[in-house]
Order: C-alpha cells, then structure tokens, then sequence
C-alpha cells in the first residue's frame, strides 16, 4: 500500500525535528479499507473520522492519522514524482507488534 509519512515525522526524516504525539500519512482513497484492515489487525481502532481524515488509537502505541485524497490526486503526485516519493519501510512496529513487508 502506497502511502506517503507526513507531517512532524517527515520533517525529523530530513533532519528537522519537531516535537509529535502521532504518526500522519497521506493515502489515496483506494487504499482506505486495506489501512483499516491492517490497523485493525494491530489493535488500534478508529476514534474519529471524516471524508478526508481518520484517527486511529490502540493502547500503549503511537496514534495515527489517515489524511485521505483522492485517487486523481493521488495519481497527480506519483506522475509529478516519477512515483519516487515513497520511503520503503520494510519493517514497521505498531501498537507493540512487529510486521515485516
């Protein structure tokens, strides 16, 4: 699933800390429900959401926003990027729970 680390963690990723309590990713519509599965599947629930946002809580782990685009947009980005904006995360730990891609 294609998604792109925004906000406060992107900005410490290039070297410009900045004090965050949640972890924010901007992803296509299409990929909504597959994000809810995987969250799901880490514990965390949904606690508040929007046409265009959606948070996320589980106990003893980072919160997580969902910024939610849509797929034109989405595909804007890629084109403009080469399809280059993506981190490859191949080990990712939520809500205290190891997951390899």
């Amino acid at each position: 699933m294609s998604s792109l680390l925004i906000v406060g963690n992107a900005l410490a990723f290039y070297g410009y800390p900045r004090n965050t309590l949640n972890i924010d990713f901007l992803i296509s519509v299409n990929t909504l429900q597959k994000w809810e599965s995987l969250l799901m599947k880490f514990g965390y629930e949904k606690f508040h959401a929007t046409g265009a946002f959606a948070q996320f809580k589980a106990e003893g782990a980072v919160p997580l926003d969902l910024m939610i685009i849509d797929n034109s947009t989405w595909e804007k980005l890629e084109e403009a990027t080469g399809g280059n904006f993506n981190l490859q995360v191949r080990d990712l730990e939520l809500a205290g729970r190891h997951a390899r891609r």
